[in-house]
């Protein structure tokens, strides 16, 4: 679902997202996008042509090769029962610590992030790991990438989470590129069993 506006113009949706229930469009100065904004709850459109919001039940097919693109690019493979249980999970509204949000574009899914809210030993609040962040490449470079990452800011300061962190590997330099302008780049190495 795409939703068009001119800028200035207020635009109601039709029917309510899945994760955000939606009020109203207004233009947000930051990237030349719309936000969407009630109560905190909020969607995001660029250039009038890109939406982003919650995954819904019926993503499971779009989400699934947006997914697949990501895990290769990284070398993973992964069982089909594995697609199966983490669209499951993060379609639950009794698992809220799983989260997606997706960019949809010309009616298909063509970004994806996904998000775990966990609790840290070294803090009183949880914080947010961005597991998973891919936009398809036909349309990087258009700050997809950037208002994901940004929505997922939005969704942890909802919360009273401060802090947000994720992994990348040191080669994907144009990634790199984004993160070294939204975020503090750390000094640790991952280990892994």
């Amino acid at each position: 679902m795409c939703i068009g506006a001119v800028r200035g113009q207020l635009v109601r949706p039709r029917a309510p997202l899945s994760l955000f229930h939606i009020t109203y469009l207004i233009v947000c100065k930051r990237l030349m996008c719309l936000q969407v904004v009630r109560g905190g709850d909020f969607i995001q459109v660029i250039k009038s042509n890109v939406l982003l919001r919650g995954l819904d039940k019926d993503d499971f097919e779009g989400w699934k090769v947006l997914w697949r693109l990501y895990l290769d690019f990284y070398e993973t493979h992964l069982p089909e029962e594995v697609y199966e249980k983490t669209f499951e999970r993060l379609l639950s509204k009794d698992l809220t610590s799983q989260n997606a949000i997706v960019a949809m574009g010309a009616g298909k899914i063509v970004g994806l992030v996904h998000f775990i809210f966990h609790p840290h030993n070294w803090k009183i609040e949880d914080v947010c790991y961005l597991q998973d962040l891919y936009v398809s490449d036909t349309i990087r470079g258009q700050g997809i990438g950037r208002l994901l990452i940004e929505a997922v800011y939005d969704e942890a300061d909802k919360r009273g989470v401060p802090t947000v962190y994720w992994l990348t590997q040191d080669f994907n330099k144009p990634a790199r590129l984004l993160y070294d302008k939204i975020a503090t780049l750390t000094p640790f190495i991952k280990y892994n069993r």
